[in-house]
């Protein structure tokens, strides 16, 4: 899949299966609008049959979720307590 200009071509194996007109962001990076499919007739048809038209079906438009923000780890709440007193004399002596 590239985009050279306007058209987004979709390739595979170097034969070309589709051709759509972009509209791109204003940044460059993203695509804003994809219009206009035309298919090429290939030899890499898909199993799966095309789906029934969905325009009597009411759409939503998509919502934009907050950025990604990393939990804080709170480790000395975690950590495990001791399992020997070191102060007790018969665990200290025969330590040594």
């Amino acid at each position: 899949m590239w985009v050279s200009g306007e058209p987004l071509t979709v390739e595979y194996a170097t034969e070309t299966l589709a051709h759509y007109r972009v509209t791109l962001e204003a940044n460059g990076r993203g695509l804003k609008e994809v219009t206009e499919p035309r298919f090429f007739a290939t030899d890499h048809g898909s199993p799966q049959p095309f789906l029934p038209v969905v325009d009597d079906l009411e759409w939503e438009p998509a919502q934009r979720l907050s950025p990604y923000r990393a939990r804080v780890l709170h480790i000395a709440a975690s950590r495990q307590q001791p399992l020997f007193d070191l102060e007790d004399d018969d665990i200290a002596s025969s330590a040594r």
